[in-house]
Protein backbone atom coordinates (compact mmCIF):
# COMPACT_ATOMS: atom_id res chain seq x y z
CA UNK A 1 0.00 0.00 0.00
CA UNK A 2 2.02 2.60 -1.12
CA UNK A 3 2.19 6.46 0.82
CA UNK A 4 0.51 4.93 3.60
CA UNK A 5 2.29 6.82 6.41
CA UNK A 6 1.47 10.45 4.14
CA UNK A 7 -2.09 9.96 4.93
CA UNK A 8 -2.05 9.49 8.27
CA UNK A 9 -1.73 12.08 10.94
CA UNK A 10 1.84 13.32 11.33
CA UNK A 11 1.80 12.74 15.06
CA UNK A 12 1.20 9.10 14.98
CA UNK A 13 3.10 6.08 14.81
CA UNK A 14 2.47 5.31 10.77
CA UNK A 15 3.78 8.74 10.09
CA UNK A 16 7.56 8.13 12.04
CA UNK A 17 7.32 4.79 10.71
CA UNK A 18 6.77 5.73 7.50
CA UNK A 19 9.82 7.75 6.89
CA UNK A 20 12.01 5.10 8.81
CA UNK A 21 10.38 3.02 6.45
CA UNK A 22 11.55 5.38 3.68
CA UNK A 23 14.46 6.65 4.99
CA UNK A 24 15.83 2.66 5.05
CA UNK A 25 14.90 2.46 1.72
CA UNK A 26 17.16 5.50 0.48
CA UNK A 27 20.20 4.06 2.77
CA UNK A 28 19.87 0.79 0.81
CA UNK A 29 18.96 1.96 -2.88
CA UNK A 30 20.96 5.32 -2.73
CA UNK A 31 24.42 5.11 -4.68
CA UNK A 32 27.34 8.12 -3.27
CA UNK A 33 24.62 9.16 -1.05
CA UNK A 34 22.23 9.93 -3.67
CA UNK A 35 18.79 8.48 -4.66
CA UNK A 36 18.57 8.36 -8.46
CA UNK A 37 14.76 8.69 -9.84
CA UNK A 38 14.74 5.56 -11.72
CA UNK A 39 14.70 4.10 -7.97
CA UNK A 40 12.25 6.80 -6.47
CA UNK A 41 9.17 4.94 -6.50
CA UNK A 42 10.79 1.41 -4.86
CA UNK A 43 11.77 4.33 -2.11
CA UNK A 44 8.54 5.52 -1.35
CA UNK A 45 6.83 2.13 -1.02
CA UNK A 46 5.59 2.61 -4.62
CA UNK A 47 6.88 0.06 -6.47
CA UNK A 48 3.82 -1.14 -8.30
CA UNK A 49 3.06 2.54 -9.56
CA UNK A 50 6.33 3.42 -10.54
CA UNK A 51 5.15 5.74 -13.41
CA UNK A 52 3.11 7.72 -11.38
CA UNK A 53 6.02 7.89 -8.98
CA UNK A 54 8.28 9.22 -11.56
CA UNK A 55 5.95 11.56 -12.47
CA UNK A 56 5.49 12.91 -8.89
CA UNK A 57 9.37 12.97 -8.92
CA UNK A 58 9.23 15.18 -11.53
CA UNK A 59 6.07 17.49 -10.58
CA UNK A 60 7.73 18.23 -6.99
CA UNK A 61 11.03 18.49 -8.55
CA UNK A 62 9.78 21.52 -11.30
CA UNK A 63 8.31 23.36 -8.13
CA UNK A 64 11.44 23.64 -6.71
CA UNK A 65 12.55 24.52 -10.27
CA UNK A 66 14.95 21.20 -10.23
CA UNK A 67 15.75 19.27 -13.25
CA UNK A 68 17.54 16.38 -11.53
CA UNK A 69 18.30 12.54 -11.67
CA UNK A 70 19.12 12.37 -8.21
CA UNK A 71 18.59 13.89 -4.96
CA UNK A 72 20.22 13.78 -1.41
CA UNK A 73 18.72 12.02 1.67
CA UNK A 74 17.60 16.15 2.71
CA UNK A 75 15.77 15.97 -0.29
CA UNK A 76 13.81 13.28 0.07
CA UNK A 77 12.58 14.08 3.62
CA UNK A 78 11.63 17.38 2.00
CA UNK A 79 10.05 16.41 -0.53
CA UNK A 80 8.30 13.55 1.17
CA UNK A 81 7.07 15.11 4.32
CA UNK A 82 6.19 18.78 3.36
CA UNK A 83 5.35 18.07 -0.21
CA UNK A 84 3.49 15.18 -0.60
CA UNK A 85 1.63 15.27 2.61
CA UNK A 86 0.44 18.52 1.10
CA UNK A 87 -1.23 17.09 -2.21
CA UNK A 88 -2.69 13.95 -0.59
CA UNK A 89 -3.68 16.05 2.65
CA UNK A 90 -6.32 18.09 1.14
Amino acid sequence: MGLRFISSNASSSNGANGWNDVENNFDKLSKDEFLYRSNFAQCIGMRDLKEFALELFDALGRRRRMKVEKISKDELYELVSIRIFKYFST
